[in-house]
């Protein structure tokens, strides 16, 4: 794979990462809402948070991207570097100048915008080089991309979509456009395959989807694979903690150390984000981190039984200072003591510091994360000679945290 760091293969750069994992597995062991009640922040382990909470905000904000301090601890030190060291090596695509109506950006919002554009550019590309005419979007939602495709680039495009609502709106808003109300999964692959091959006929096809969520990914691979006809396969994935089949690899599997809190590590942060944050958004987001972990743990410590009056206990305006944050469970929730709620609260205050720097090597290990969570997805669905495989870096990271495109072509 051309995306793996050297001198690494695909063995050698899962043997790596699995090394790092299992060290450093105390950062992905528990849920982020159970840190108080595991314990683990006062274990010798997350000592080194010390050295990350000393930080001034601009220092703070680079670790993820490799900073270190030369008097930290050597495993800390072994730690940052290896994190950047297995980030896979990704080029970015480089969106050309184009005019595209303005109208067919209609009920688009920005980020959303930016990703469209950027895909149907790549897409486009890919077809004019094959001479492919037909696409079939997965998980094609209200059209956006399809239209795209279809008005500016003279494509004709299958959109498959498993929420009828959508199906029905898309339809409603361009009628040119070809779509069925469907879902992939292993149970319907070869009714979907009959589908597509009806709809296609003799005609050369490329295979698409803008962030497909979870096992999504999979599925798309092993209908690229059952489809003769379908040259290319162009994805984003995103949402690896939704995938109920990962990890696929055995070598992976075995190991036991991906589990779906390293997986929704990987579909987090990423290193850029958190380089752009504030001292404001930091402070918030440890409240936010720390409130639920004392919601999750308070229970235990009084008879009262906790039930929630609202699906959210904590809203993002209820996060400017501590009291409000509290005042905020207190309104949403009832068969709280709030004298001993009050007092156990004000106790861990001290903590969101040390909750924000356990975040940070999180980040730290979402390239990681990500690149594993890639790379096996790949490894096992493209294992072959009949196909060339190519990552690009699709969007912009700031604006899409989940920005890698996977570009497969039958050989």
């Amino acid at each position: 794979m051309d995306c793996l760091p050297e001198p690494h293969d695909f063995d050698t750069y899962v043997k790596t990462c699995l090394n790092l994992l299992e060290k450093w597995s105390w950062l992905f062991q528990y849920r982020n809402v159970d840190l108080l009640e595991s314990g683990i922040l006062d274990s010798p382990k997350a000592s080194c948070l010390s050295f990350i909470s000393e930080l001034q905000l601009e220092d703070f904000n680079l670790v993820p991207q490799g900073f270190i301090k030369d008097e930290w601890p050597s495993d800390l030190k072994v730690f940052l570097a290896s994190c950047h060291q297995l980030k896979l090596v990704i080029p970015k695509f480089v969106v050309p100048s184009s005019e595209i109506n303005k109208d067919l950006f209609c009920g688009m919002k920005q980020k959303k915008r930016e990703e469209v554009i950027a895909l149907s550019h790549l897409v486009s590309e890919t077809c004019m080089k094959f001479g492919i005419k037909h696409i079939v979007d997965i998980g094609s939602g209200l059209g956006h991309i399809d239209r795209i495709l279809h008005h500016t680039y003279g494509l004709k495009v299958l959109g498959i979509e498993m929420g009828v609502d959508k199906v029905k709106r898309a339809k409603e808003i361009d009628g040119s456009i070809d779509y069925i109300a469907a879902k992939l999964s292993e149970e319907t692959l070869s009714q979907m395959v009959s589908t597509i091959v009806d709809w296609l006929g003799d005609e050369q096809m490329c295979l698409i989807a803008l962030h497909a969520c979870g096992d999504l990914s999979i599925q798309i691979g092993n209908l690229f694979k059952a489809l003769p006809r379908a040259k290319c396969q162009i994805l984003v994935p995103c949402c690896y903690h939704r995938a109920n089949l990962l990890p696929l690899s055995k070598s992976i599997r075995e190991t036991e150390l991906v589990n779906i809190n390293l997986l929704r590590i990987a579909s987090d942060v990423n290193a850029k984000r958190w380089e752009l944050m504030t001292s404001q958004q930091h402070m918030a987001h440890g409240r936010s981190v720390l409130s639920r972990n004392i919601m999750q743990l308070f229970p235990q410590t009084d008879k009262n039984r906790i039930k929630k009056n609202r699906r959210h206990l904590m809203r993002n305006s209820a996060l400017e200072d501590w009291d409000s944050c509290l005042q905020n469970c207190l309104d949403r929730s009832s068969g709280l003591n709030e004298e001993k709620l009050r007092a156990f609260w004000n106790s861990q205050e001290w903590r969101i510091d040390q909750v924000e720097s356990y975040t940070c090597l999180q980040v730290c290990l979402q390239g990681v994360a990500e690149g594993l969570a890639i790379v096996d997805i790949l490894n096992h669905t493209f294992d072959c000679q009949n196909f060339h495989v190519k990552l690009l870096k699709l969007f912009d990271d700031i604006t899409s945290p989940r920005s890698t495109g996977i570009i497969v072509t039958r050989l």
